[in-house]
């Protein structure tokens, strides 16, 4: 059974930001301290800004701490990070925030992944602060070698950490099993904002995306929004592109940018498919692109997680097609998408011409978007992070 696109359109406005917080935190102060390894436009980042706007409105002090200078400034947050100068030592870095944590006392120290975890345990200790120390973990699959040699590297940090928060029920399988034991653990699946990502806002920015990007109504458009690395694995969808003809009217629309656009740019040259595919940059606000997408696609073979774009994109209705990594199972069912396995590019071909033919009905949207709507809001997983912050800092170990 589905809902129509007007009765969801009319939850949207009945939406109230931040309702279950404001009753349950009540006059309660939480100081809190995000460390990142550098304030880039990444998923990753992007929810650890989401989640300390949403504590902030609620009462609790977040302030942010990035390891290495990055170009992603958004408005709104405290920011501390180090100056430009690549000589500016690591020692430097972990001195300059135990200096911060000296001085703020937080409560909570919220690391974003395993070497801000590294920097912040050795901070912490210099401080000689009690601060408890959660690490948020994002990735599951290791890119390399290295990558894999680092985590065994970083195991006595995340075995030390008080709390390590998984953002997958899968991840956490795989990191249990891999032989990881912190203090505590608890999963908590990443939120999208169900208000700037909806079907009205798809509706607001479809046409005139599309018309300025040069495609037509009858183009169904496969897109994708991610940093373009060679973990994303764009090129499967150039070959996707190429493999069903120049004179279908699938095209392709990427979203993102990063070290392999220039490589994808001239491989679509070679095969002849410039004209079908479209690189847009990378962009603070997604909603006009994904307002163009008929059908949304990542390809990743490694690190995905618990995709945030994936996430916003299911929420303005747009069917996902995901390699089978990490939670990609606990976003997509059949229904609003589906997994195909990694590097598969026939299989991928199958679920494209699946679901591109009903991928503009009103149906399918109303379905795609019911699909994520109590799951994955942000204000579940605001709440869920505050009980267990909540929790952790009225445990006496």
């Amino acid at each position: 059974m589905h809902m129509s696109i007007g009765r969801i359109r009319a939850k949207e406005r009945e939406f109230t930001i931040s309702t279950y917080l404001e009753k349950r935190l009540g006059q309660l102060r939480m100081k809190i301290v995000f460390v990142l390894n550098a304030l880039v436009m990444g998923g990753a980042e992007k929810h650890a800004i989401d989640l300390a706007r949403r504590l902030s409105e609620s009462g609790a002090d977040s302030s942010f701490f990035a390891i290495r200078r990055g170009d992603f400034e958004p408005e709104g947050i405290r920011l501390s990070q180090p100056c430009a100068d690549e000589r500016y030592s690591l020692q430097k870095r972990v001195s300059a925030l135990a200096r911060i944590l000296a001085s703020e006392s937080p409560e909570l120290i919220v690391c974003v992944n395993d070497r801000p975890l590294m920097v912040a345990s050795v901070a912490r200790m210099l401080s000689r602060q009690k601060a408890k120390i959660v690490v948020i973990e994002h990735s599951s699959i290791f890119r390399n070698r290295k990558e894999a040699l680092l985590d065994w590297f970083y195991r006595s940090f995340q075995n030390r950490a008080d709390c390590m928060v998984f953002i997958s029920e899968n991840q956490r399988k795989l990191w249990l099993s891999r032989g990881v034991a912190p203090r505590s653990s608890v999963t908590i699946l990443n939120g999208v904002d169900m208000l700037r990502f909806s079907l009205s806002e798809r509706e607001k920015f479809r046409a005139a995306t599309r018309a300025r990007l040069g495609f037509t109504q009858e183009d169904v458009v496969l897109g994708c929004c991610a940093v373009l690395r060679p973990e994303k694995n764009h090129a499967q969808l150039l070959e996707i592109i190429a493999r069903l003809g120049p004179t279908s009217s699938l095209k392709a629309l990427m979203v993102g940018d990063g070290p392999t656009r220039g490589a994808l740019e001239e491989r679509a040259s070679e095969m002849g498919i410039s004209n079908r595919v479209v690189f847009v940059g990378a962009h603070h606000d997604v909603r006009p692109y994904l307002a163009a997408f008929d059908l949304g696609a990542l390809c990743s073979v490694a690190i995905e997680t618990l995709s945030l774009a994936a996430l916003e994109a299911l929420a303005m209705g747009v069917p996902m097609l995901m390699s089978d990594i990490g939670g990609a199972s606990e976003i997509v069912n059949g229904q609003n998408g589906a997994v195909f396995p990694v590097g598969d590019t026939q299989k991928l071909a199958e679920l494209v011409q699946r679901f591109r033919s009903e991928s503009g009905s009103d149906r399918l949207q109303a379905q795609v978007r019911a699909s994520v709507e109590a799951k994955f809001g942000h204000e579940r997983m605001a709440s869920e992070y505050f009980e267990a912050f909540r929790e952790l800092i009225q445990r006496r170990d």
